[in-house]
């Protein structure tokens, strides 16, 4: 089953949130990604990503959530200009009401990556075979089932360069065939689970 990105909006500018979630829902359309959004302010202990307008009544920031790093992480306050105060909780995003779409996907792009950069776990033997960072990538989105199309899309990259990583993982781990490619993906992935 393919993962669900979670994303929580809360924004009592109802007409800008649902041009922020009709972006998003665009953005995982185009990636053939499920994204499941919210609106209630008490999930964002479940969200990957989180929009927070501070301007909104009764949405002050939560205590928990400016106090965690984890949670500070996914936040991107949306704003309508600059206000100082808000600088001091060293948010990596601040969104304002007047950028293009394009800035909404950029945001999106570095969540995702951080996201499943932080669910990689390299396995000890394509550490030793001197892979590059990229070709431990393209691995381990193959492992969890993702089609070359899809890993291109996600690093925004081409299907040929995918292709190229992956032929030159292979010849570091001295395989052939892509079935021998996948069995070992499939070992590996069953021997760390154990």
């Amino acid at each position: 089953m393919p993962r669900v990105f979670k994303v929580l909006i809360i924004d009592s500018d109802n007409f800008f949130a649902a041009g922020l979630k009709l972006s998003i829902e665009n953005y995982f359309a185009e990636v053939k990604m499920p994204v499941f959004i919210r609106e209630t302010k008490h999930s964002y202990r479940m969200a990957d990503l989180i929009f927070w307008a501070p301007h909104c009544p009764g949405a002050a920031l939560p205590a928990r959530l400016v106090g965690d790093r984890t949670y500070m992480s996914k936040l991107v306050i949306v704003m309508t200009q600059h206000r100082e105060e808000l600088t001091q909780y060293h948010v990596p995003f601040f969104l304002y009401r007047h950028q293009k779409p394009g800035v909404v996907y950029e945001i999106i792009d570095h969540a995702l990556t951080e996201k499943f950069k932080s669910e990689i776990r390299v396995p000890e033997n394509l550490l030793t075979n001197k892979l590059t960072e990229r070709q431990r990538q393209i691995l381990h989105y193959l492992s969890k089932g993702m089609q070359p199309g899809e890993i291109a899309n996600l690093l925004n990259i081409n299907c040929k360069t995918v292709s190229t990583h992956k032929r030159s993982a292979m010849g570091k781990l001295k395989l052939t065939k892509n079935t021998d490619l996948y069995k070992w993906l499939i070992k590996d992935t069953n021997t760390k689970s154990e």
